[in-house]
């Protein structure tokens, strides 16, 4: 890839909407020709995803209402990474209180933008094994309909009926049949 090439020059940005966890920036470029733009961009923080294994080798799905789509969606558990935490330690909050379930084993499986053209928001996926029933679990009742767990062939034809339709959730699916094909170690 050559990294020569120009990029747009950055003129400055300004704050159109600040909200509870995100706001809106209006970034005023001049671009390789000279020509001024401007992009909006949402300033998100960065979220963990997590494809949780069960001894029985199942994945954890939530359903919950997701207002941008109108609709309860199922998808892996994910939540945004709180200031001072490591994405590792997300990733065990979310679980413990979407689910009420304790991880073990952890490898992170990619980390990605979840929509580069309008978002800073930064994904970490991470497989999690040897799940257990978290001791002191406060999970929050406001934010997941329902969990549940299904097998791998399963998720995959919830994709292919079009039940799990979040992007995450089919990278994490992915990612799963990878591992199960032994592609992933």
């Amino acid at each position: 890839m050559d990294d020569t090439r120009k990029f747009p020059r950055l003129r400055g940005s300004e704050t159109a909407f600040e909200g509870r966890v995100m706001r809106v920036r209006i970034d005023h470029l001049e671009l390789p020709s000279g020509r001024e733009t401007r992009r909006e961009v949402v300033v998100h923080p960065d979220c963990v995803c997590a494809l949780a294994l069960t001894s029985d080798g199942k994945t954890v799905l939530v359903r919950q209402y997701r207002a941008p789509a109108g609709k309860l969606l199922w998808e892996l558990p994910a939540g945004k990474i709180d200031a001072g935490e490591t994405p590792e330690q997300a990733v065990v909050r979310e679980l413990a209180e979407e689910c009420g379930l304790a991880s073990g084993a952890m490898e992170r499986l990619a980390t990605f933008y979840t929509s580069p053209g309008i978002c800073t928001e930064r994904m970490h996926l991470f497989m999690i094994a040897a799940l257990k029933r978290a001791k002191d679990a406060s999970m929050e009742p406001d934010e997941i309909e329902e969990w549940r767990t299904c097998a791998l062939d399963e998720a995959e034809d919830m994709v292919a009926r079009g039940e799990i339709e979040d992007a995450k959730s089919l990278l994490g699916i992915m990612h799963w049949r990878r591992h199960a094909n032994g592609l992933l170690a």
